[in-house]
């Protein structure tokens, strides 16, 4: 008798999006089953039960599948539908092709007790017409005045801050946001949309040949996971308010056209042609890059079209470059999120209470938010079985792949074929501050994954972590990835306790001598912070005992111009940590530190600036005062006194590096 396993019958259990346990299905199928009988069979199951008939867009395949054991299963399905499926990384989601027989996702029959298939809901995208064309207040727009956030470096400090939330009613879905019915508009969105606008009017006022206009196109580019397709369906929403006409494509087989008189899908055969993108120039294509479509369709070139285009991509060269040939574009790169954005994102998807702080939940965003940085993709996978621990292991892979690093950071900027997979999980695109997110630079994804770089080059390349610092150094095409792979060493460094006497940056007069003697941080002090709230209590004017003469970091770059302080007994010193020689500070991070409100009167006395660069490399070695980078209408007395606080620079031995034994922690996350 054939074993069980191997039986071309299969027992699957299905769960639609945002439906509670009782509506679990078990469908009976066959490995020869196509994907239109899968659906017709669920379509099935569903009308046996008596359940709400549904329009299927997809069936997706959770892999690994998710037990049924305990309270919170559901909350995981949630978190994994919320996230949705990502064609860059590796995904608890496997978007079931319907090319593909469902033998080709099941090969034996899966284990018992868990759900093995997510079933997402058609769009509905006439009830989103309706809910929202012409209607410029609308009650599924919501401001949220004061959220409790909990601070990143202190659970128990509560900010109120406000959102806006876009809500949608039951049975009604944002198009490809992973069918998603609820929709954070953070500040980076409302800014994009602004830009989009004036790059709209800018259009429409041109004459003769426009597609040559800069503004015929916008890509909206950054890192995956950060809600580039989120922020279409915002955009969708906005013209449907201001009765624009738009087009939505996030499959290559058809789009959705919505005007004033409705909806209507047009498929996309190769002589099919788009009548009011072609012929009307305030209407405007929205493509979302990624799953279903790898490049825009031919419609959307530029031969014939009035009309304009946005297309939301990853950075992955291939998903833009034959259209970027025949298309002037703007791109614009999004940012990842910051702290507060994130945790209401994650109580939204999570559908945690907004007015609790549940502590539990907070500690798993934070670790994913140090580790994955402010990728809301990822971090939310945190809220799935063993996401952190699966994401972790996925970077340890990727860092083990790279056989040759000084090569990989020359893909990242053309030199070298781009390495997919490793690019995504090891580093982030962001936009450079001060140029209207137009231009970009790519970093290391947090200094957690920089430590485990740096360990890998020393195990396979038998290098000592300064020589391995050394050699990115060297290479112009690694130089630009070094200070985040510096910067890591250099705070585990100065933990352990150390002194040292920096070197004077002269300006109109010389600053005086310094010796810096910081101690060893205690293992039972937290050195990170968030919102520097370091005063012994409110409003008082002296530092609580447990901030002074520590050596503090920030747990997320809220402070530009600020990788460290520490508050010793007769000086405030702000570190900057960089392998640049060039290296501004900016106004507004010495701000967000010095204002009355955060730093207490008795560690105001003496301020100085010290930038910590590597010790013997050359670019760096006649390093000189820095400039205040501070923008247009700035205080003249805020710029005063930033140029008046003495600045030195500290040559860090790079063979410092090699006392430290941290590193032989990292398998801890593993």
């Amino acid at each position: 008798m054939a074993d069980a396993s191997q039986s071309s019958h299969l027992i699957l259990f299905c769960l639609v999006e945002g439906e509670e346990e009782d509506n679990i299905m078990e469908i009976h199928a066959t490995r020869s089953c196509t994907m239109n009988q899968l659906k017709n069979l669920i379509r099935d199951a569903r009308e046996a039960n008596d359940q709400v008939p549904i329009k299927i867009a997809a069936c997706w395949k959770l892999d690994p599948p998710i037990s049924t054991e305990g309270v919170a299963y559901l909350d995981r399905i949630r978190a994994i539908a919320e996230s949705g499926p990502d064609p860059e990384l590796p995904s608890p989601i496997v978007v079931m092709k319907p090319t593909l027989r469902v033998g080709a996702y099941f090969a034996s029959q899966p284990e018992d007790g868990h759900i093995h298939i997510l079933v997402r809901k058609d769009p509905n995208l006439t009830k989103l017409h309706e809910l929202f064309w012409g209607v410029s207040d609308s009650p599924y727009i919501k401001d949220i005045t004061s959220l409790p956030v909990p601070d990143l470096g202190d659970p128990d400090s509560i900010d109120e801050e406000p959102f806006t939330i876009i809500r949608l009613p039951d049975g009604v879905v944002f198009p490809y946001a992973s069918a998603s019915s609820v929709l954070l508009v953070t500040q980076v969105y409302k800014e994009f949309w602004e830009l989009l606008q004036g790059e709209d009017e800018h259009w429409e006022a041109q004459e003769g040949p426009r597609f040559l206009q800069n503004s015929h196109a916008t890509i909206i580019s950054g890192q995956p996971g950060i809600g580039k397709t989120f922020f279409l369906s915002y955009v969708l929403v906005r013209r449907l308010q201001k009765e624009r006409e738009t087009v939505y494509c996030g499959d290559g087989a058809f789009v959705h056209v919505f005007t004033h008189s409705g909806v209507r899908k047009v498929p996309l055969s190769s002589l099919a042609r788009i009548k009011e993108l072609d012929e009307h120039r305030h209407c405007c294509a929205l493509v979302n890059i990624g799953g279903n479509l790898k490049q825009p369709p031919s419609q959307f070139y530029p031969e014939r079209r009035e009309g304009r285009l946005v297309v939301a991509t990853s950075p992955n060269p291939e998903h833009s470059a034959s259209f970027s040939k025949e298309n002037v574009a703007k791109i614009l790169w999004m940012p990842t999120w910051d702290w507060e954005e994130l945790y209401c994102s994650s109580l939204l998807q999570t559908r945690k209470q907004l007015q609790i702080v549940d502590r539990e939940h907070y500690d798993l965003l934070k670790s994913a938010y140090l580790k994955f940085s402010g990728i809301p993709r990822r971090c939310l996978y945190a809220f799935t079985r063993d996401g952190i621990k699966g994401h972790v292991v996925g970077i340890q892979e990727a860092i083990d792949d790279v056989t040759d690093f000084l090569n990989f950071f020359s893909s990242l900027d053309g030199q070298m074929p781009f390495n997919n997979k490793a690019s995504h999980m090891l580093v982030r695109v962001e936009p450079v501050e001060g140029f209207g997110y137009t231009r970009k630079r790519i970093t290391v994804l947090s200094i957690f994954v920089g430590e485990r770089i740096l360990e890998r080059m020393r195990r396979r390349e038998g290098f000592a972590i300064s020589r391995s610092i050394r050699s990115l150094l060297h290479s112009p095409s690694s130089r630009s990835f070094s200070g985040r792979l510096f910067e890591a060493p250099v705070h585990r460094r100065l933990l352990c306790g150390t002194s040292f006497t920096p070197v004077p940056l002269p300006h109109q007069t010389t600053p005086p001598p310094l010796k810096i003697v910081i101690p060893r941080n205690s293992e039972s002090a937290n050195p990170e912070y968030h919102t520097f709230s370091i005063r012994s209590k409110p409003r008082s004017q002296s530092v609580a005992p447990e901030f002074q003469n520590r050596y503090l970091i920030p747990v997320s770059q809220v402070a530009a111009s600020v990788d460290s302080v520490w508050i010793g007994p007769d000086v405030t010193v702000f570190f900057q940590i960089t392998v640049s020689p060039d290296h501004p500070i900016k106004l507004s991070g010495l701000l967000q530190l010095t204002k009355k409100d955060k730093l207490p009167n008795n560690a105001r006395k003496k301020i100085c600036i010290i930038f910590v660069v590597p010790a013997g490399d050359a670019k760096t070695e006649n390093f000189k005062r820095q400039t205040i980078d501070s923008p247009l209408g700035s205080d003249t007395k805020d710029v005063e006194t930033a140029n008046g606080y003495p600045q030195y620079v500290y040559y860090f031995p790079l063979d410092d590096f090699d006392q430290l034994n941290y590193l032989d922690h990292l398998d801890d996350d593993l």
